[in-house]
């Protein structure tokens, strides 16, 4: 003796909200676990450069830190330096960073430097005036003039 037993609800009718359901936590899924390894997704699919953070002094330097998904693994961060005259000069802050969400500035002006500070694990400082950019090892290194990062 065989029984069939009837669902009030066809078929049908479960596979969409299912469906929907399963995409949404899917879709939350990825950008969850992308965020947790230090990735934004749509950078990956849009990939150009953010400006993270910046800041001018009174005699018209800019500086600003700059975050660009390199394509491959991570982001490239990077400080710009806009020089009154309009010539740009770009240091390496980290060539295989986490997402940035923000960087600090201090700024002083009376000796010409700014130091840039990620949130707690990468910092840098830089004299206008002597061209000096010293990463967080203390590494001197010199612009990427002419380098499109």
């Amino acid at each position: 003796m065989s029984r069939s037993f009837e669902t009030p609800l066809s078929r049908r009718e479960f596979t969409w909200p299912y469906l929907v359901l399963c995409v949404s936590l899917f879709i939350f899924g990825a950008f969850y676990a992308a965020n947790k390894i230090g990735v934004w997704l749509p950078d990956v699919v849009f990939p150009s450069e953010k400006v993270i953070s910046q800041i001018e002094t009174t005699d018209k330097h800019r500086f600003a830190v700059t975050q660009i998904w390199n394509q491959v693994d991570f982001y490239s961060t990077f400080l710009k330096h806009e020089n009154p005259d309009g010539r740009i000069e770009t240091y390496v802050i980290d060539g295989d960073d986490l997402k940035a969400w923000s960087y600090q500035f201090t700024l002083d002006e009376s000796t010409h430097t700014v130091r840039v500070d990620s949130s707690g694990h990468y910092s840098a400082t830089y004299d206008w005036k002597k061209d000096r950019y010293t990463n967080h090892n203390g590494d001197v290194s010199s612009s990427m003039e002419g380098i499109s990062p």
